[in-house]
């Protein structure tokens, strides 16, 4: 569909890569990784895709503060204790502590208060760890559901086949799920689907109106870049290319409409 998606903890890829194969060629996906390590590997893992909508950043989550309101939906898949990682890698054993887990939790609280103002109106907020730890997992979506307009949204009964239902101080959570090893593949996650209850944001990306103008590029730089082209690759690049200060950019038909503001900025 034509949704206009951020990745915020976005390496090394694969759930980028998965969210790219569903957009149309009117959608659009950030992925974002602050880890720049992290992130020179998500590069490369989206460049062998080929996924032609899709920018890769390498921003802490406040960087995108100027963006409120601009995203259809965002996956925060966040830093945690990795307690679903303890079969594949045993040495993450020894990096586990109690500190550690609270330690993580302040932090995915501090990114999901900056991802909850990006989120347009009715839009989803997909919450995701690959630790079991309640503090990291059931009481983050209890105190985002508490301090924000959010609401839980219901999850397939296809997922709720291969997962259980998460626990909150002995009450279950049918709509927060944990993948467990012994229950579906994989090591180990959690995650639940929140809903943006506001019914307008005004300021959201798809209907502000932009103070500069990001223009289609010149003559003289195309041909320079043909040349370019000519010199390097087997055939041209189909597209269509503007201007950003001395940069050329290969953008998507819906650029205009839905995120040029994010490169004025």
């Amino acid at each position: 569909r034509d949704a206009v998606v951020l990745d915020m903890c976005a390496a090394p890829g694969g759930k980028s890569t998965a969210i790219a194969q569903y957009l149309s060629e009117e959608g659009f996906l950030v992925s974002n990784e602050y880890v720049p390590q992290r992130a020179h590997v998500l590069v490369e893992n989206i460049t062998k895709w080929g996924a032609p909508n899709c920018v890769v950043t390498n921003n802490a989550p406040r960087h995108f503060e100027k963006l409120k309101s601009s995203f259809d939906a965002i996956l925060v898949d966040a830093p945690c204790s990795g307690e679903g990682m303890f079969r594949k890698n045993p040495e993450t054993i020894n990096e586990w502590s109690e500190e550690n887990v609270l330690m993580c939790a302040n932090r995915q609280k501090e990114i999901l208060e900056v991802a909850q103002r990006l989120v347009a109106a009715g839009g989803k907020l997909v919450y995701s760890t690959c630790t079991f730890a309640p503090d990291e997992d059931e009481k983050i979506v209890k105190w985002f559901i508490e301090t924000f307009n959010f609401e839980l949204e219901n999850i397939p009964e296809e997922i709720k086949d291969v997962t259980v239902s998460g626990n909150l101080d002995g009450t279950t959570q049918e709509n927060m799920r944990k993948f467990y090893p012994f229950v579906s593949k994989g090591e180990g996650q959690f995650v639940a689907v929140l809903k943006n209850t506001e019914e307008d944001r005004k300021d959201s990306l798809h209907a502000r109106k932009h103070s500069k103008s990001i223009y289609n590029a010149g003559r003289s730089h195309l041909k320079l870049f043909e040349e370019f082209e000519d010199q390097t690759f087997d055939e041209r690049i189909k597209g269509r290319f503007v201007e950003v200060g001395t940069n050329l950019y290969l953008v998507p038909e819906c650029f205009d409409a839905k995120v040029q503001t994010a490169l004025e900025d």
